[in-house]
């Protein structure tokens, strides 16, 4: 239930940053008449706060929105990030504990048949 639970939120983390990228891409190729790869490009700097300034609004409607969705959407994009982030490191780290876990189980093993193998001799002797 856990892990179902964690990858609907990191589906919904990835969905949500898409849907910023296709929106913001589709509103600033059509109010700046940007081609798409353009305002993708855009969209993408400034969620993720690179912000070349190669790409910049001209129209005082565009600016309005650009600010706004800055402020909007860089915290929703951390955010995601965050989620992104957090699902990679738990995986590699449950896959170390399966690793580990293998390894100990396997040495442990390992001791009990040299433990097993001393108490024979000794038994013989």
């Amino acid at each position: 239930m856990l892990i179902k639970k964690r990858h609907k939120l990191l589906l919904s983390a990835i969905a949500v940053l898409v849907a910023l990228v296709f929106f913001g891409a589709a509103y600033f190729s059509y109010a700046e008449g940007w081609d798409i790869i353009d305002s993708f490009y855009f969209t993408t700097t400034t969620i993720t706060t690179i912000g070349y300034g190669d790409l910049v609004p001209t129209h005082d409607g565009s600016k309005i929105v650009a600010s706004l969705y800055a402020i909007v959407c860089i915290p929703i994009t951390l955010f995601a990030f965050g989620i992104i982030a957090e699902e990679y490191i738990e995986t590699r780290m449950q896959r170390l504990e399966n690793t580990m876990s293998g390894l100990i189980h396997h040495e442990t093993k390992e001791i009990e048949e040299v433990d097993q193998k001393l108490k024979v001799k000794d038994q013989d002797q």
